[in-house]
């Protein structure tokens, strides 16, 4: 199961037709996805676009032509969602989507260039029984040399989600320090392909599992790659790398000034 992905057609930066988004969803079966959320961009440069209703009915299209053209996957609702003021609003107006539409947990995009200390909105989330899945904090500048807020926001139920690719080196080699930090202070809950195409983004989820099986072991890798993801598909508590590794995430250094 792939909780981040841009395989809608004609919606955001990931496939622009039809048969792109085919080519796509055939290299997601490839790389042993079953089922993949759908994840265009929500609010941010996507604003004015990108509403739930419209998402909802692009993905029953894209799963009638996936049906048609025999390609064995299921695609589900979802959003990639910039931070915003009026995240917890826009929920309640359904107009952006948690994801696989299940009302549990929200993916949120923090934005590259500067740090938004997002604790307030947690804590709201929170109060709605919704919680919040981090998209590919490694690519994030200031959380790769701060590390130490995220334990912050982990006491609000924030799980980080870090994209294959990053594991690979595939976003350069501070993003792929990080993520591997990530996973190995216990920080890191899912893996997902965040895949845009098939050119500079395609999916590699099956290397990503296996360097984690090599580096880490298998269970952490079943975790983070399998178990975690069928979890946010049905609406379950996800589970801690601490389960395996017996030792909650903690840090040596002192906490850094923001």
């Amino acid at each position: 199961i792939d909780i981040h992905c841009h395989c809608l057609p004609g919606v955001d930066d990931g496939p622009g037709t039809i048969s792109e988004a085919l080519e796509l969803c055939r290299a997601l079966v490839d790389d042993g996805m079953s089922v993949v959320i759908a994840t265009p961009h929500q609010l941010g440069r996507f604003g004015k676009f990108n509403k739930a209703p419209h998402i909802r009915q692009a993905v029953f299209g894209l799963n009638e032509e996936l049906k048609d053209s025999n390609i064995p996957l299921t695609v589900m609702c979802g959003a990639d969602i910039r931070v915003d003021e009026r995240i917890c609003q826009l929920l309640k107006t359904d107009e952006i989507l948690t994801l696989a539409d299940g009302g549990k947990y929200v993916l949120l995009e923090l934005p590259g260039e500067v740090f938004i200390d997002i604790e307030p909105m947690l804590i709201e989330l929170a109060g709605m029984g919704i919680q919040v899945v981090l998209s590919h904090p490694e690519r994030h500048f200031v959380l790769a040399k701060h590390p130490n807020v995220l334990l912050k926001w982990r006491r609000y139920s924030a799980h980080l989600q870090l994209t294959a690719g990053s594991l690979l080196g595939e976003f350069g080699m501070l993003a792929q320090a990080t993520a591997w930090r990530f996973l190995n202070l216990g920080l890191a809950s899912l893996i997902a392909t965040d895949a845009h195409n098939l050119n500079t983004r395609r999916p590699c989820m099956k290397a990503a599992f296996e360097r984690i099986a090599r580096k880490l072991g298998k269970d952490i890798a079943r975790l983070v790659c399998i178990e975690n993801p069928q979890n946010i598909l049905e609406g379950r508590d996800l589970r801690n790398v601490s389960h395996y590794t017996g030792q909650e995430p903690s840090y040596v250094e002192l906490p850094n000034r923001l």
